[in-house]
């Protein structure tokens, strides 16, 4: 089954990986459906058993069960299996105020986002060892359901090697967005092998939700397009036995999964700056992250598709951001409350040049920020600030756009 493995792996290299769908936020709620009133898809059994045949390798406690649920029940499913263990809210309240101020993501989406895990009409349930399935799906589109079954028994069955991995790739924990990446593109090569094997080649396309943001677009489509990449790569070069290790040892950043060839190199330190000099008195640090790659992408995806923020993005080498407020508690984008910085370290100064042009025409674009002098923008109820040196880019919220500048020259000068 390796050569089956190998010729899909190549195949995903030419035509290119899944796109998850996303599915609209839900409200979480702590009622839970009896699990006897789940109904299960009839051939699970037999889905269970090729994979097992396509990945190797076999469930040691047996295949987790295969349910399905309605869409509102499996959303609330979903929403209640929560966000990582290890989320710090104070980050996830930093995070979900950046990505309003940037224009990542609309206010009401921002904070949600950060606390999930689990975007679309299935997963895998570690805690439960179930996987479900969305009722409607099964019934409309039956293959589809069946494919996506076997993606996620794929998940489950390297699960011992990546506990509890997410579908949606994390915000500004780099890391862990890389480990992902390994998950999803091992499950997707799987799925891909299947359709081929057991579905005459016809894999049903699985459609991204039209009103879904940008952001939400890129960091939903990581895992299985970039990780299906990655783990194609890596099954040309050394077979099954290394996609095993790589689950066992992960990449350590999403530059080293976007550009697999290039990425050898010591990971760069992050930058430290200083800022509270020009906030002064009355604010206090919220918290504050590393900036990978994909988040840099997403931050671009404010305005631009995703090609050329993929391009824009991609001589990254380091970053870093932190969020300050002088009202915790404020809700997104709280411009008027509260200051932004983030500060990425490029490969070489026309790398990060590329990215700032880009990056202030994301922000023209697609958070209607107005120019107010050579590198400041209005932008409603605020301002900010896009400043380059040398390699160096900052990118700066703030109550108005003098106060960005200034906090943006701080930083790079940290």
């Amino acid at each position: 089954m390796k050569k089956a493995l190998l010729a899909y792996a190549i195949l995903i290299l030419v035509v290119g990986a899944l796109v998850t769908a996303v599915m609209p936020e839900t409200e979480a709620t702590e009622e839970e459906e009896p699990k006897e009133a789940r109904a299960a898809l009839a051939n699970a059994p037999e889905i269970a058993r090729r994979v097992e045949r396509l990945r190797e390798k076999r469930f040691p406690r047996g295949a987790p069960k295969v349910e399905l649920l309605p869409k509102a029940e499996l959303d609330r499913a979903l929403a209640a299996a929560g966000g990582p263990p290890d989320q710090d809210e104070r980050l996830g309240a930093a995070a979900a105020l950046l990505l309003a101020q940037v224009g990542a993501l609309p206010a009401e989406d921002a904070a949600a986002l950060v606390e999930r895990r689990h975007l679309g009409p299935g997963a895998y349930l570690p805690e439960e060892r179930v996987v479900l399935i969305e009722e409607e799906l099964a019934k409309e589109q039956p293959k589809a359901a069946e494919l996506l079954a076997a993606g996620e028994l794929a998940r489950a069955l390297d699960a011992e090697m990546t506990p509890e991995a997410p579908h949606l790739a994390p915000l500004f924990r780099d890391d862990e967005a890389a480990r992902l990446a390994v998950n999803g593109g091992a499950a997707a090569l799987v799925e891909r092998a299947y359709a081929e094997e057991h579905m005459g080649g016809d894999q049903p396309p699985t459609e991204i939700a039209p009103g879904a943001p940008p952001a939400i677009r890129t960091l939903a489509a990581f895992p299985l397009q970039a990780g299906g990449g990655y783990v194609a790569r890596l099954v040309e070069q050394g077979g099954v036995a290394a996609v095993d290790k790589a689950l066992a040892e992960p990449p350590e950043s999403t530059r080293a999964v976007l550009h697999m060839d290039e990425a050898r190199a010591p990971a760069e330190r992050s930058p430290d700056f200083v800022v509270e000099p020009v906030l002064g008195e009355g604010w206090t640090r919220l918290s504050g992250a590393n900036v990978g790659e994909l988040d840099t992408i997403a931050l671009l995806r404010t305005g631009l598709r995703e090609s050329p923020a993929v391009q824009a993005a991609a001589g990254w080498r380091a970053g870093r951001f932190e969020t300050w407020t002088r009202r915790e508690g404020c809700p997104p984008p709280c411009r008027r409350e509260s200051a932004s910085v983030v500060v990425i370290r490029f490969a070489n100064p026309a790398t990060a040049l590329r990215f700032v042009r880009s990056m202030r025409r994301a922000l023209m674009e697609g958070a209607g920020a107005k120019p107010d002098g050579g590198r400041g923008f209005a932008i409603e109820d605020g301002g900010a600030a896009l400043v380059r040196a040398g390699r160096f880019a900052g990118l700066t919220f703030a109550v108005d756009s003098r106060q960005a500048g200034e906090l943006a020259d701080a930083a790079l000068e940290g």
